[in-house]
């Protein structure tokens, strides 16, 4: 019960703060140079956290009292990774030993996920190298946020593990890269292997999971991705191996989802020119079911992404 009593707590305080009422949460954050920014859903930053390094990536808990950030990492494969207090505003380097092979001298880290109840956090290792994925590659590893003990998913050695997706249930890992989704202790739940883009589409690349059961992708008619109306985006479902467009399932169009960079259902963070917006001007866009488009903020932001939240009652059926 304490805990549930910290969290409102904590997020009245940022009501108070930003002069919002108790109850509402900030939608998104984004982070520049050594600042993270929280952001409403009208496009006004609630709270800002300034910490003691750049910040290259981060992921909130789910209860945004925990905060991990990686140091930017431009030309390698990962950067150095801590774990953030909101409460205590104390920063601390994670996790405390390599978690590789033991001739890794060195090791880094990127895409951190906090499971679902925010006990666990799952995050890509990799030895500090520069080159191609058979030299930079590591198994996941996870890091109990109690206890900060960590270790690796042993089940994850081996494999391409770049752009790996946490389910919410934290039960298993989408490999886009391996075509399968794997629990953690190295099953395959789902092989992709019999999943076929349809023609003119010449390839295929995911972009987040809507629920357990089906992922957002994005395909390509030209091999060049930046060609606009060459995309197309849509959901997959992971059961049946069938897609259907992302405007029928989620409501968001491929004109609306051009240059996502962030999606949890049911929002998504699009980076647009000033071509595409006209005279909303260039930046990171928050788009809602319906094409409602909001500025978070300009184009100059590192990362920007959607916040944790509870999945909504209206998940599609075939996700949950």
């Amino acid at each position: 019960m304490k805990g549930c009593i910290d969290a409102v707590f904590f997020l009245f305080a940022i009501g108070i703060a930003s002069g919002q009422m108790p109850g509402q949460r900030p939608l998104a954050a984004f982070a520049s140079g050594k600042s993270v920014f929280l952001v409403s859903s009208s496009g006004e930053v609630d709270s800002t956290i300034k910490l003691p390094v750049k910040v290259g990536e981060f992921s909130f808990s789910p209860d945004l009292k925990k905060l991990v950030v990686i140091t930017p990492h431009p030309d390698e494969s990962g950067g150095k990774m801590y774990l953030y207090s909101l409460e205590s505003k104390q920063l601390q380097r994670i996790p405390d030993h390599s978690l590789g092979s033991q001739s890794d001298r060195a090791e880094v880290y990127s895409e951190p996920q906090f499971s679902e109840d925010g006990a666990k956090l799952f995050f890509n290792t990799h030895p500090q190298a520069k080159g191609d994925l058979a030299e930079t590659n590591g198994p996941i590893a996870e890091v109990d946020i109690k206890s900060l003990r960590a270790k690796a998913v042993e089940s994850t050695r081996g494999v391409i593990t770049g752009g790996f997706l946490l389910s919410p249930d934290r039960l298993n890992f989408l490999l886009w890269d391996e075509e399968k989704v794997v629990d953690t202790n190295g099953a395959t739940l789902f092989n992709l292997h019999d999943f076929k883009i349809e023609e003119p589409f010449k390839w295929a690349l995911d972009d987040a999971r809507i629920g357990n059961g089906c992922v957002l992708y994005r395909a390509g008619k030209s091999s060049t991705p930046r060609i606009k109306g060459e995309t197309s985006y849509f959901v997959l479902n992971l059961k049946s191996l069938s897609s259907a467009s992302a405007s029928k399932v989620v409501g968001l169009s491929d004109k609306e989802l051009e240059g996502v960079v962030s999606y949890r259902f049911p929002y998504a963070i699009v980076k647009s020119t000033q071509e595409l917006t006209g005279d909303l001007g260039s930046g990171y866009f928050l788009i809602t079911p319906g094409g409602t488009r909001t500025k978070l903020t300009s184009a100059k932001a590192e990362v920007v992404q959607i916040l944790p939240h509870k999945l909504p009652e209206d998940l599609p059926t075939q996700c949950r």
